[in-house]
This record gives structure tokens, sequence and C-alpha cells, in this order.
């Protein structure tokens, strides 16, 4: 099954995102956009840790509900289970 993953940190006006195909590249491209928004927001240098940042595996064609599987697609049909 094909995976990426959702690196995410939340603060008290944003929600920050990003996608990557290994858990490393989804940080690393996280932390880049976050960089970006120190700098327009004319934040000090480390005004985040890297222990505000979440990342999570999902798995293509699978729908969340909670961060739990809620159900798995078809991969044959490309449709989910539960017809």
């Amino acid at each position: 099954m094909n995976s990426i993953y959702l690196a995410t940190m939340e603060t008290r006006h944003f929600t920050f995102e990003a996608v990557g195909l290994t858990e490393e590249g989804a940080q690393s491209a996280l932390c880049a956009g976050l960089a970006v928004h120190g700098e327009q927001s004319r934040l000090p240098v480390g005004w985040y840790s890297d222990f505000d940042i979440e990342v999570r595996r999902m798995d293509v064609g699978t729908a969340y509900r909670d961060r739990e599987v809620l159900v798995r697609a078809d991969p044959q049909r490309g449709e989910s289970g539960n017809d």
C-alpha cells in the first residue's frame, strides 16, 4: 500500500501542514514553510520547537476519522468497500 506522510503544527492562529513521501521529507517541508512564516511575521529564529511538529503516516486511498482508519478503498476497483 502506498503511503504519504503529513506533518502538522498547530498554533493559536494557524495550522501548518506539509506532505512528503517520507517522514523526514514531510518534516523538512514543514520546517521550510515555518521558516518562511517566521521571516514574514518577523519572529525570532527558533520560534518553534521540533516537539511542536506531529508527523503521521497516511495510506493512499484510505479515509480517516479522528486519525483512525474509517475505510480503505478497494485498490482493484478504486472504490470503498462499503457498498
